[in-house]
C-alpha cells in the first residue's frame, strides 16, 4: 500500500524497504526546516546547562576564586570554538553529520568508530548524571511539600519508576531537536531562576571567611574536568548544524548562535557559582543543593525548595538531549547485516525498543549510583576531553590541510545502511533513528559555508596542536587522576 495511503503512524513504522535513495536525498534537502534560530540558541543553552552546573561552586571552592572563574571563562570560549570547528569540519567533508562517518573521512574508518564509541559512552554517562540528580532532588520536594519523611511514595524506586515512564521515555521518542523548541526555552527561564535564588543566598554569606580569592592548588586539576562537563554539548552539535534552514546553514550564522547560547551559560554558570561558593565557603557541597535545607520553616527553605523544583525541570528537559544521540551512536554502530539487506525490515521495531532499554538501563544505574562525583569524573576526564578538544582538532587539522573533500560522496545520497535505517523507520530523513540524531547525510553545504571552513587553514595545524595538548594534557591528567583518587 502506498505510503500515502497510511496513517501517520503507519507510515512512519511500515514503509516498505525498497524506498529509494533518491528519495532519501529529497528528504535530506528538506531536513532541518523547523528549527529556529532563536529556538536553536535555546536548545543548546538547555542542553549546556545540566548536572555541571550545581557543581561549579565547589570547582571554584577548588580552584579559589579568580583562578575558577578565569578556567571556567577559558573552558567555555574554547568549547564555543570547538562546536564550530565541529561543524566547519562537517562542510569540509562535503556535509556529513555523524561523528562516525566525519573521522572516518577525516582521518580513517577506526578513528570515526572510535569518536562514536567515545559519544556513546559520554551521553550515556550524561543520562545517568540526570537520573542521579532526579533522584537526589524530587524525595527532598515531596519531603519539604509534605512534611513527612520516609513514605512509600518518596522512595527512589518509586520515583524512578514513574519518572521513566511518565516522564522521561515519553520525551525521548521525539525524533527532532526542534520539537524541545518550548521546553529548552522554560529550562532556560528555570535555569535563570535558580541562578537568582543562589545569588540571594550568596547575598547572606555564612562561609565568606573560608573563601580564598586566589591560589593555585592541586584542586585546580580536580575542577577541570566537572568545568569541562559543564560546557559540553558538542556530541549534538552536528545535529543543530543540520536542523538549520538551508539558507541559515553556514558557519558564521552557527558561530553567532553558539556564541549567544554560550554567552547566556557562561553568565548563568559565572553568577551561581560565585554565590554557592561565597554563600557556604570551605562548606561547599560537591551538588550545592544539598547545603540547603530541606524544611520549609523559613524562607530559605522554601527558595531551596523553589531551587530543587526548578532545576528538576531543567535535568528532565535535558535528559532527552542527550538519550537522542545515544540511540544515534547505537545504530550506527550496529552491525551492517542487521539494518542493511533483508535483515533490515526488523529494524522498525527496533527503535522503540531500543529506547526503552537506554531509558531503563539509565534509570537503574542512576538508581544504584550513590554519588554525582563519580559521573561527572569519567566524563569530563576522559570522554569530554576526546569529544570537545582532542577528537574535533584531529579532525579540522587533517581536512583544512588536506582540502574539502570530494563533493560526489556527499551528494551521492545515504549509504546502504543509512537507507535500510531511514526506509525501515519510515521517517523522512530528518526523522530516522539513525540520521536525525546526529545524523548522516543533509543537503550539500554551500559554496560560501565551505569557503568559510577552509579560511582558517593556516591556523589548522597551531589549533590542532593546542586542542590536543589542552585536552591530553591538565584536562585529562587532572581528571584520570580525580577519578582514581589520587586528588580529594
Amino acid at each position: 500500500m502506498p505510503a500515502d495511503q497510511r496513517s501517520g503512524d503507519e507510515d512512519e513504522l511500515l514503509r516498505e524497504p525498497e524506498a529509494s535513495a533518491a528519495l532519501a536525498e529529497v528528504d535530506a534537502n528538506e531536513a532541518g526546516s523547523n528549527a529556529t534560530m532563536l529556538g536553536t540558541v535555546m536548545g543548546i543553552a538547555n542542553n549546556v546547562v545540566g548536572a555541571g552546573m550545581l557543581s561549579l561552586p565547589w570547582c571554584l571552592m577548588q580552584a579559589s576564586l579568580i583562578p575558577g572563574l578565569t578556567l571556567m571563562v577559558g573552558i567555555s570560549a574554547l568549547a564555543a570554538l570547538s562546536v564550530v570547528v565541529i561543524c566547519a569540519s562537517a562542510d569540509l567533508a562535503g556535509g556529513v553529520y555523524t561523528f562516525k562517518e566525519l573521522g572516518a573521512r577525516a582521518v580513517g574508518p577506526g578513528f570515526g568508530v572510535f569518536l562514536q564509541v567515545v559519544v556513546a559512552l559520554y551521553t550515556l554517562g550524561s543520562c545517568i548524571s540526570y537520573a542521579v540528580l532526579l533522584l537526589d532532588f524530587i524525595p527532598n520536594i515531596l519531603e519539604g511539600i509534605s512534611g513527612q519523611q520516609g513514605e512509600w511514595w518518596e522512595s527512589r524506586w518509586f520515583i524512578i519508576l514513574v519518572l521513566a515512564g511518565l516522564v522521561l521515555l515519553p520525551m525521548s521518542l521525539f525524533r527532532d531537536l526542534s520539537r524541545f523548541e518550548f521546553t529548552s526555552t522554560i529550562a532556560v527561564v528555570c535555569v535563570m531562576l535558580t541562578v537568582g535564588i543562589l545569588l540571594w543566598r550568596g547575598s547572606n554569606p555564612s562561609g565568606w571567611d573560608s573563601v580564598v580569592l586566589a591560589e593555585f592548588t592541586p584542586g585546580t586539576f580536580a575542577a577541570m574536568p566537572i568545568l569541562a562537563v559543564a560546557t559540553t554539548m558538542h556530541y549534538n552539535s552536528l545535529r543543530f548544524y543540520r536542523e538549520l534552514p538551508l539558507e541559515h546553514r553556514n558557519l558564521r550564522t552557527m558561530a553567532f548562535i553558539t556564541a549567544g547560547a554560550f554567552g547566556i551559560c557562561l553568565v548563568a554558570y559565572g553568577a551561581s557559582a560565585t554565590a554557592g561558593y561565597i554563600a557556604f565557603g570551605a562548606d561547599t557541597n560537591a551538588e550545592v543543593l544539598q547545603n540547603f535545607p530541606t524544611s520549609l520553616d523559613n524562607v530559605e527553605g522554601v527558595l531551596a525548595l523553589t531551587v530543587r523544583s526548578a532545576f528538576a525541570i531543567v535535568v528532565a528537559f535535558t535528559y532527552p538531549l542527550s538519550l537522542h544521540p545515544l540511540r544515534a551512536a547505537m545504530f550506527t554502530l550496529l552491525p551492517d547485516r542487521l539494518v542493511c539487506g533483508k535483515a533490515s525490515r526488523s529494524t522498525a521495531s527496533l527503535y522503540i525498543p531500543l529506547t526503552v532499554f537506554l531509558v531503563a538501563l539509565t534509570c537503574l544505574v542512576g538508581w544504584l549510583v550513590p554519588d554525582i562525583d563519580v559521573v561527572l569524573d569519567y566524563k569530563g576526564a576522559i570522554a569530554g576531553s576526546c569529544i570537545v578538544f582532542i577528537g574535533p582538532g584531529i579532525m579540522y587539522a587533517a581536512l583544512a590541510l588536506r582540502g574539502p573533500v570530494a563533493t560526489a560522496g556527499a551528494t551521492a545520497g545515504p549509504t546502504a545502511k543509512d537507507t535500510a535505517l531511514n526506509s525501515s523507520s519510515g521517517a523522512s530523513l530528518a526523522e530516522s533513528p539513525l540520521l536525525s540524531e546526529g545524523g548522516g547525510h543533509a543537503a550539500k553545504p554551500s559554496d560560501a559555508s565551505v569557503h568559510e571552513a577552509a579560511e582558517l587553514e593556516g591556523w589548522a595545524g597551531v589549533m590542532a596542536i593546542g586542542f590536543v595538548l589542552w585536552g591530553g594534557g591538565p584536562m585529562l591528567i587532572g581528571g584520570v587522576l580525580k577519578t582514581a583518587g589520587a586528588l580529594t
